[in-house]
């Protein structure tokens, strides 16, 4: 299986996980929490909204930690070295909100990566124009909703969210060659470390 098809079908895979999911947590929720439009609902105004802040984040949350437990097919994928997945806590998520909040940004730009993929595979950094034509044909699709390359000092990856709904909050797949692990590794706790010194 080439790269092209690999990443492809992890997409896919993943994009149908995101549907079923959604449609379970959103169909629980009141008509007026599941019309919010957060590709246009500021981060300010979801800070300053109780029940957004203390009902509908933590239950995605916590449905998300559910999802994920021991019998999951996600844990089979965990033996393999070129997979990872992460489910933001509440904390972590609280702090980006606040840290994010100096601008005109949106929910769904800030609030992008409650659930995570990363995909670390050999021969990315060969393929880069390959890989992109997929990713535009899944966004053309519709599987993906946006992505883009990211280049911040040493850290490289592809970052792709599949969102398939102004309404819903989007997932987040990052695409890494196993060559550039060591530096954006690196780089990420660098960030990390900048952010809490701006915190402080």
């Amino acid at each position: 299986m080439n790269i092209e098809e690999f990443l492809k079908n992890e997409i896919c895979d993943c994009y149908n996980q995101y549907v079923r999911f959604t449609e379970n947590f959103y169909d629980h929720l009141d008509e007026a929490d599941q019309n919010i439009n957060l590709r246009k609902y500021k981060i300010d105004d979801a800070l300053e909204n109780r029940h957004f802040m203390n009902d509908i984040l933590p239950s995605y949350l916590s449905a998300l930690n559910r999802r994920v437990g021991s019998s999951d097919p996600l844990w089979k994928k965990l033996q393999y070295d070129w997979f990872q997945f992460r489910v933001k806590s509440l904390d972590t998520l609280i702090k980006k909100m606040h840290h994010d909040n100096q601008g005109d940004f949106y929910v769904a730009k800030i609030i992008n990566d409650l659930f995570g993929e990363r995909l670390i595979i050999s021969g990315v950094n060969k393929q880069l124009n390959e890989i992109e034509n997929l990713l535009t044909i899944l966004k053309e699709a519709q599987v993906i909703h946006r992505f883009y390359f990211r280049v911040d000092g040493k850290y490289q990856a592809f970052h792709c969210y599949i969102q398939d709904s102004r309404n819903h909050l989007p997932w987040e797949i990052q695409i890494w060659d196993s060559e550039w692990s060591k530096n954006n590794y690196k780089e990420h706790l660098r960030h990390e470390k900048e952010r809490n010194v701006r915190r402080g």
